[in-house]
């Protein structure tokens, strides 16, 4: 790589994510959801009934985030927090009926987003590019010493 180059992958990773948080923002705004809790959200739609330890490492931000994310959708009506009965100190983490009913909407932003990023991108050019984003990825949880999650993208390796 190109001296002059070695900027470009983190710059424009900061900038697509950015971006992306202000679209979401505004997509979510109405539903007074903000851009640390659709991630949770999204995290109990595949795995309702976890605890927020779990959240934390599957969505890899802190507790701190995750707690103030889980206090906001619990006041918004999102999740219901109850206390585990095998740990009486960790809370399991329940969709509301109103998550549910939001959970459309909230695919098809993202699919929105999607859409506006990858306008005028072949189909073979997006296909290099997520093979590329997850070796990258792959390096970067490897590095940091998360195995698990490393073996469990190249399990998904196209």
């Amino acid at each position: 790589m190109k001296a002059e180059d070695r900027h470009i992958i983190g710059k424009s990773i900061s900038i697509l994510h950015r971006y992306g948080q202000i679209f979401i923002n505004g997509e979510f705004k109405e539903l007074s959801i903000g851009k640390g809790q659709y991630m949770i959200l999204i995290c109990l739609f595949y795995h309702d009934g976890i605890t927020q330890d779990d959240v934390t490492k599957k969505i890899k931000i802190d507790k701190a985030n995750v707690a103030r994310g889980v206090k906001k959708l619990e006041e918004n009506g999102y999740v219901i927090r109850q206390v585990d009965p095998d740990d009486k100190r960790a809370y399991r983490l329940h969709l509301t009926e109103k998550a549910i009913k939001v959970k459309p909407y909230i695919y098809e932003s993202l699919a929105k987003w999607m859409d506006i990023i990858t306008d005028g991108i072949s189909a073979d050019e997006i296909e290099q590019f997520i093979n590329t984003i997850t070796k990258l990825t792959i390096n970067a949880c490897e590095y940091s010493g998360d195995v698990k999650l490393a073996n469990h993208l190249k399990s998904k390796e196209r």
